[in-house]
């Protein structure tokens, strides 16, 4: 979505100006740190970055790991250091823990390799990500154009620290630019309240899971920006 709106300038200025009338609303929903070229703090944990365990394995652990519920420490200050990077809440269970291994299978690839999105969220890719975030939602030009478009930036609070580390740069880079990004958080959602993920299955297709765990919820947060 932001490589569409910061393209928008290579467009004709009719076909510009009719999106600008009648774009009403942008919604980044949960987007991790690196997908968006903001780099991962010293200290931070991702399973698929860890060297310890085979590549195999690294994706076994991704999979628990990205439906965890995590309980994050005193956010008030944004210290990286009050984020939990590992550790799920006990009390709630991770979204796929009770799916049949065969389903699960059939929603997910855990061969080894890269795998949809995963390769762009590498640090080499991060400056290119990063121009496109800044000229989406941070170049006046391009924000003058989609002049009827509120842009909005939801997570939830169970999220992986990634998300959270999105969130305040997003809105740091929105005070300084004075430009206006709406951000909102959901109570008690992990990520697969508000996610929508994207395996590339051995037929080459895409398969989409939306807003696993509390679909009507998600729909009402939705429901709310519009």
């Amino acid at each position: 979505m932001l490589s569409m709106l910061a393209s928008v300038d290579r467009l004709p200025a009719d076909t510009r100006e009719r999106l600008g009338i009648f774009v009403k609303r942008a919604i980044m929903w949960d987007p991790p740190a690196q997908i968006l070229g903001i780099r991962s703090p010293e200290g931070t944990y991702i399973p698929l970055e860890d060297e310890n365990l085979s590549p195999e394995a690294r994706l076994v652990e991704f999979r628990k790991w990205v439906t965890y519920y995590f309980v994050h420490g005193d956010l008030s200050a944004r210290d990286p250091m009050q984020l939990n990077y590992k550790t799920p809440d006990p009390d709630r269970k991770p979204t796929f823990e009770h799916l049949p291994i065969q389903e699960l299978l059939s929603l997910v690839d855990l061969a080894p390799g890269q795998k949809c999105d995963t390769v762009v969220c590498e640090p080499a890719f991060a400056d290119v990500e990063w121009g496109i975030v800044n000229k989406a939602l941070f170049d006046r030009d391009v924000r003058a154009t989609w002049s009827s478009m509120t842009m909005w930036h939801i997570f939830g609070d169970a999220c992986p620290w990634n998300v959270y580390l999105a969130a305040w740069r997003l809105e740091d880079e929105a005070k300084k630019s004075d430009l206006a990004v709406n951000f909102t958080m959901t109570r008690g959602a992990n990520h697969f309240v508000g996610a929508i993920s994207c395996t590339l299955n051995k037929d080459l297709t895409l398969s989409f899971q939306p807003m696993w765990d509390n679909p009507e919820g998600a729909l009402s947060e939705l429901s709310k920006l519009v």
